[in-house]
């Protein structure tokens, strides 16, 4: 199995379990301090999660043919996916995502910690008001609830998933109620 995402070896001898889980470590911000990377977070209110985002991440390579062979499948409106890694065992999945101008997919819930490298144009958390362009990472971790609008020029990202069940994101409708939803599973069949 190719993976799009490379990152060393943790310094602490601590061992990875899967590469999905390890690339979102890093991204994720285990050893910041000793990389020297800036984080900067966005609080809300008491309680609340937080996001984060990373810029001029020198650690993330890019591997080259990694996925030019791997189709675009479409799996909803406005968004296409190419799969790298899905690792159902880890509850963990890899994946290019390529989404279209203002598309916004409503108010949905991360049930699994998700690490997105923005690679071209850009997109906008609503509920934070931080806007990712090329070169930033936005951490959104398990229990996160937001919405987001891709820019006029659409988004291609980058995209690290894990958790601890096969549900990785709810999308909600108005009364809060789950109107739909992705598992690693749903993402293993696009393997």
């Amino acid at each position: 199995m190719q993976h799009f995402f490379a990152s060393p070896a943790p310094a602490d001898g601590r061992t990875a379990t899967s590469p999905a889980k390890s690339a979102h470590a890093e991204l994720a911000g285990l050893r910041r301090a000793e990389r020297g990377v800036s984080m900067g977070y966005l609080p809300r209110k008491e309680g609340d999660t937080m996001a984060a985002v990373m810029k001029n991440a020198n650690q993330i390579k890019l591997l080259a043919d990694a996925a030019s062979n791997t189709p675009w499948v479409d799996c909803g409106p406005g968004i296409q996916i190419k799969v790298l890694a899905a690792d159902s065992a880890q509850h963990s999945v890899e994946y290019l995502a390529r989404t279209g101008p203002g598309h916004n997919p409503g108010v949905h819930r991360h049930l699994a910690d998700a690490s997105i490298y923005i690679l071209e144009g850009s997109v906008k958390n609503l509920t934070t008001g931080c806007e990712f362009g090329p070169g930033d990472i936005c951490c959104q971790p398990n229990g996160d609830v937001h919405e987001e609008e891709v820019g006029p020029e659409g988004v291609v990202s980058y995209v690290v998933q894990s958790g601890d069940t096969d549900l990785l994101i709810e999308f909600l409708d108005e009364a809060g109620g789950v109107r739909a939803n992705y598992r690693v599973s749903d993402f293993a069949k696009m393997l």
